[in-house]
């Protein structure tokens, strides 16, 4: 399973400002007023299997304005290492993963998803910076909202191989399971026969 443990918005505008208990995340690209947010993601459960899907859920925020031309972008980062009640726009981690999924036009209370399942590859901990090239920017519950919070979707596993239809399988006969099976055939059928009459003597 997975779980966003932490989350935080910074602001170019507020460089040295902390919105680490703030109930909305952002992420915009207009110029001087750039914002981004951050998440630290813990995976556990999935072991040396490899993970077939893998996804970071958000809720667009209620405010009217909260939607916009543009969901965002999603990075992995390689620093985990920052604090959700320290981390500000001067002291924030550096974005330096390519991008690993876009979401466009967003509207109020909408939920979306990020893939992200080139970044997980089995148990541990993740980092992800949201980022946006819009102007208009969007607006996501926190960990703090009310309302729907940050969550991943739970990676899944591929199934191993099933066999075709039709084909047969066997089953290893012992004396118990070969009278079991007698006795049903022939509390199905009505007719008993002598191996019965063995079978039934000699597991009395």
């Amino acid at each position: 399973m997975g779980t966003v443990e932490a989350d935080v918005k910074v602001h170019e505008q507020n460089p040295d400002v902390s919105f680490g208990s703030n109930a909305v995340l952002d992420a915009s690209g207009q110029a001087t007023k750039r914002e981004q947010t951050y998440f630290r993601v813990r995976v556990s459960g999935v072991g040396t299997r490899p993970v077939a899907s893998a996804r970071l859920q958000l809720q667009v925020a209620s405010a009217f304005n909260a939607g916009g031309d543009s969901g965002g972008r999603i990075h992995r980062i390689s620093a985990c290492g920052w604090s959700e009640l320290t981390t500000t726009w001067r002291n924030r981690p550096v974005i330096d993963g390519a991008v690993l999924s876009t979401v466009g036009p967003v509207q109020p209370g909408q939920v979306v998803t990020f893939d992200v399942t080139s970044a997980i590859t089995g148990d541990g901990v993740y980092c992800f910076a949201l980022d946006s090239t819009s102007i208009n920017g969007v607006k996501y519950n926190s960990r703090e909202s009310s309302g729907q919070r940050p969550a991943v979707l739970h990676p899944s596993t591929p199934r191993g191989p099933r066999a075709p239809r039709g084909t047969p399988f066997r089953v290893r006969e012992t004396p118990n399971l070969r009278c079991c099976c007698m006795r049903r055939s022939v509390l199905l059928a009505g007719i008993p026969s002598a191996r019965h009459a063995e079978c039934s003597a000699s597991h009395r």
